[in-house]
Protein backbone atom coordinates (compact mmCIF):
# COMPACT_ATOMS: atom_id res chain seq x y z
CA UNK A 1 0.00 0.00 0.00
CA UNK A 2 1.26 3.82 -0.75
CA UNK A 3 1.05 6.51 0.78
CA UNK A 4 1.74 10.15 0.68
CA UNK A 5 2.53 12.36 3.72
CA UNK A 6 1.66 16.00 2.66
CA UNK A 7 3.79 18.62 5.07
CA UNK A 8 6.08 15.45 5.92
CA UNK A 9 8.83 17.24 7.50
CA UNK A 10 6.98 19.58 9.93
CA UNK A 11 5.95 18.69 13.40
CA UNK A 12 2.86 16.22 12.76
CA UNK A 13 4.47 15.00 9.76
CA UNK A 14 7.80 14.03 10.83
CA UNK A 15 5.79 11.81 13.18
CA UNK A 16 3.62 10.06 10.60
CA UNK A 17 6.65 9.86 8.07
CA UNK A 18 8.43 7.98 10.94
CA UNK A 19 5.48 5.48 12.20
CA UNK A 20 5.12 4.51 8.19
CA UNK A 21 8.75 3.88 7.70
CA UNK A 22 8.63 2.12 10.47
CA UNK A 23 5.65 -0.16 8.65
CA UNK A 24 7.99 -0.33 5.85
CA UNK A 25 5.28 1.11 3.25
CA UNK A 26 5.88 2.44 0.28
CA UNK A 27 6.18 6.34 1.13
CA UNK A 28 6.00 9.69 -0.45
CA UNK A 29 6.80 12.82 1.04
CA UNK A 30 6.85 15.85 -1.81
CA UNK A 31 8.63 19.05 -0.67
CA UNK A 32 6.29 22.20 -0.61
CA UNK A 33 5.53 23.43 -4.44
CA UNK A 34 6.65 20.25 -6.15
CA UNK A 35 3.92 20.48 -8.76
CA UNK A 36 5.01 16.43 -9.79
CA UNK A 37 2.48 15.19 -7.05
CA UNK A 38 -0.41 16.45 -9.63
CA UNK A 39 0.42 13.55 -11.96
CA UNK A 40 1.50 10.63 -9.81
CA UNK A 41 -0.77 7.72 -7.98
CA UNK A 42 -0.69 8.93 -4.50
CA UNK A 43 -1.84 6.28 -3.03
CA UNK A 44 -3.31 7.32 1.14
CA UNK A 45 -2.83 10.58 1.50
CA UNK A 46 -2.14 12.28 4.96
CA UNK A 47 -2.56 15.60 4.84
CA UNK A 48 -0.09 17.64 7.67
CA UNK A 49 0.29 20.40 5.52
CA UNK A 50 -0.42 23.97 7.71
CA UNK A 51 0.78 27.48 8.21
CA UNK A 52 -0.68 29.37 11.00
CA UNK A 53 0.58 33.09 11.13
CA UNK A 54 -2.89 34.96 10.15
CA UNK A 55 -1.60 38.46 10.81
CA UNK A 56 1.49 38.28 8.98
CA UNK A 57 0.25 36.08 5.87
CA UNK A 58 -3.53 35.26 5.64
CA UNK A 59 -2.87 34.03 2.08
CA UNK A 60 -0.38 31.52 2.78
CA UNK A 61 -2.79 30.44 5.65
CA UNK A 62 -5.74 29.49 3.72
CA UNK A 63 -3.54 28.05 0.80
CA UNK A 64 -1.94 25.59 3.40
CA UNK A 65 -4.65 25.10 5.33
CA UNK A 66 -7.28 25.01 2.79
CA UNK A 67 -6.95 25.44 -0.66
CA UNK A 68 -3.87 23.26 -1.51
CA UNK A 69 -5.39 20.09 -0.08
CA UNK A 70 -8.52 21.20 -2.61
CA UNK A 71 -6.25 21.37 -5.76
CA UNK A 72 -4.54 17.52 -4.52
CA UNK A 73 -8.21 16.02 -4.12
CA UNK A 74 -8.77 17.60 -7.63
Amino acid sequence: MKYTVIGATGFIGKEFVRQLEEQNVELLQPKRGDESIFNKKLGHVIYAAGYGNCAKDPINVLSANCTYLSDIIR
